[in-house]
């Protein structure tokens, strides 16, 4: 199936390249929800499509199963998820509550350790995976003080009349958007702000632990400050690896060790760097040496450092390499960047600063 009511697929232009089968549908489903699945099995052999969009504190997701298919995760509550079928139905069973779920309702999954999920009569699902730190951010901030609890919210949401439906409505018009050549959602800032006020409207309109506190006036999806680091929204894995490249990045980062060290398929975490990134696991581990041997060249005494030196300490091996790299990210030959007096000098920028 690759239409929808004649149209296209939500998310069409998303849709991530997967193995066939159980494989396939357990990594597809670990980047659109951040779950864990810890079994995955179906009735026919399994052919998931599955797409997945992220801009900045939320992945926008869609799964078509391809069959009957049951799947158990390990949740991760570092994100909230909203589950809203397109077509057939879902069994939700979260810690003794079985909820079946059908188009015109969701799902919220704030507070479980622990999921069941049996798909049944050809379901597809819209996905949404928000960041439990980024919406408690924007909670605080419409409360007017940080949480003392956890945001827990109430699993059932009808989007099919009421508030739920304007809420859903603007969710949906989102996902539209992105199928259309040319439309306004594919600029960078205009994403960011939308995606914002679908996540302010869920505050306002469904209810939480914090519905009470929550203010309904000023303009909705514009926050005073930004809650958080925003590499909080990365996969936990991803942010491990960046941890260990950051603090060694002279060390033997190949992407198969990098994997095996966080405990992710090597193909899931190049994924994940192309997708939070936008470069390959090899361009960030270059990067981040390109930086460090520029801040050296720049905090070097006169006399005390050499251009081989300093590519050698941060891992660089062939000079020619190196130098062409360097030129290109700094715009000048690293011989010209050690020879500048100090006052000549910039202030270097960390490799969490610059473009990667």
């Amino acid at each position: 199936m690759n239409t929808e009511k004649n149209g296209p697929l939500p998310l069409a232009r998303f849709r991530l390249s997967l193995p066939a089968g159980a494989e396939g549908m357990r990594e597809g489903l670990r980047h659109v929800l951040g779950w864990e699945p810890r079994h995955v099995s179906g009735g026919a052999p399994l052919e998931p499509s599955i797409h997945r969009r992220t801009i900045r504190d939320a992945v926008f997701g869609y799964v078509e199963f391809g069959g009957d298919t049951d799947v158990t995760f390990a949740v991760d509550r570092s994100s909230i998820v909203v589950l809203a079928p397109l077509s057939g139905i879902a069994v939700i069973s979260i810690e003794g509550e079985h909820l079946n779920v059908t188009p015109g309702a969701a799902v919220l999954i704030s507070d479980a350790g622990e999921l069941s999920m049996r798909c049944r009569d050809k379901c597809r699902m819209l996905t949404l995976r928000i960041e439990r730190a980024v919406l408690e951010g924007l909670a605080g901030e419409m409360t007017g003080e940080p949480l003392e609890q956890p945001l827990r919210f109430e699993r059932r949401l009808r989007i099919d009349r009421g508030h739920g439906q304007s809420w859903y409505e603007r969710w949906r018009m989102m996902v539209d958007e992105f199928g259309r050549e040319g439309a306004l959602v594919h600029e960078q800032w205009y994403s960011e702000q939308s995606e914002r006020q679908v996540l302010t409207l869920l505050l306002q309109v469904h209810r939480h632990n914090y519905s009470g506190s929550i203010t309904r006036s000023g303009p909705a999806g514009v926050p005073t400050q930004r809650p958080r680091d925003p590499e909080l929204a990365y996969p936990p894995y991803l942010r491990e690896a960046l941890r260990l490249i950051r603090e060694q990045p002279q060390e033997d980062h190949a992407t198969p060790l990098l994997a095996q060290r966080v405990s992710i398929g090597e193909r899931s975490l190049q994924m994940s760097f192309k997708e939070y990134l936008g470069v390959s696991p090899t361009t960030f581990i270059r990067n981040t040496r390109l930086d460090r041997v520029h801040e050296t060249l720049l905090g070097s005494v006169k006399g005390e450092m050499t251009v081989e030196k300093a590519f050698r300490r941060w891992g660089f091996r062939h000079q020619g390499h190196f130098t062409n790299h360097y030129t290109a990210r700094f715009g000048e030959h690293p011989r010209i960047t050690l020879s500048r007096q100090p006052s000549e000098r910039p202030q270097a920028q960390s490799d969490r600063s610059r473009q990667v």
